[in-house]
């Protein structure tokens, strides 16, 4: 990551600005110390999309998992024939580490 002053910064936007177009973020300085990282657009949309809250999640969870499609009584410890896992993918195979007592 490049890193300039504030008072450099102004001098070389257009050079700064370009290289957060290019994918490299820029960290800006006031005496010494980080305050401010500039990205691209690319980049920013990036991580503004990743960050979303619980509830909207959850809200797509339940669009594309509904409960209507579940029959009967949910019994998590043994699947039944037939059902789908929406959590097929996303778990860790690995039992986790031994622990003696």
């Amino acid at each position: 990551m490049n890193k300039f002053a504030i008072f450099e910064a102004k001098n070389r936007l257009t050079h700064i600005i370009r290289e957060a177009e290019k994918g490299d973020a820029v960290e800006l300085t006031r005496h010494g110390k980080p305050v401010a990282v500039l990205v691209g657009m690319e980049k920013y949309a990036e991580l503004k999309g990743c960050v979303r809250s619980f509830s909207r999640v959850f809200d797509e969870f339940q669009v594309e998992w509904p409960m209507e499609l579940v029959e009967g009584p949910i019994d998590l410890t043994e699947p039944r024939e037939g059902d789908i896992d929406p959590f097929e993918n996303v778990r860790a195979i690995d039992t986790g580490r031994d622990i003696s007592l």
